[in-house]
């Protein structure tokens, strides 16, 4: 159903993927938004499917796919000019959530002296707040 021509169809494959895939589908989510494979309000639902399954993702993933957003950034349809800012500012407040539950819990192993655990804690935590300072600026930048 992938290679399916209908932008209706592809968007509809891309909700699916939304709740019920994992990363592995996140090329094809990816291809179909930069190939302009779905276009009009099938694109708002797209960028939101891929929103979607992206956030779910772990860091090293979500960073992988932050290039999408900054391709789009350069040049997308009009339809994913409109939501993409919106787009980029869910995975920002989830990229800022991550980074503030961390933070809860390395506080919570330092309060117990659990410095083993901190110190994986801390850099898990120092790499949280990376990426949300790339969304972070990657949002600043879009026109």
């Amino acid at each position: 159903m992938e290679d399916e021509n209908s932008s209706k169809m592809r968007s509809q494959i891309m909700s699916i993927y939304k709740d019920h895939a994992g990363k592995e589908k996140l090329d094809y989510m990816s291809n179909t938004i930069l190939e302009g494979k779905v276009s009009g309000y099938d694109a708002i639902g797209a960028m939101g499917s891929f929103t979607g399954l992206l956030k779910k993702q772990d860091l090293e993933t979500q960073e992988k796919y932050l290039s999408t957003y900054e391709k789009l950034s350069e040049g997308g349809g009009a339809y994913v000019q409109a939501v993409l800012g919106m787009n980029v500012m869910l995975l920002k407040r989830s990229a800022d959530e991550r980074v503030s539950k961390l933070n809860t819990e390395l506080e919570q192993l330092e309060k117990e002296g659990n410095e083993e655990k901190a110190v994986s804690k801390r850099l898990e935590h120092e790499k949280a707040a990376d990426f949300a300072e790339k969304v972070t600026a990657l949002l600043n930048g879009l026109k």
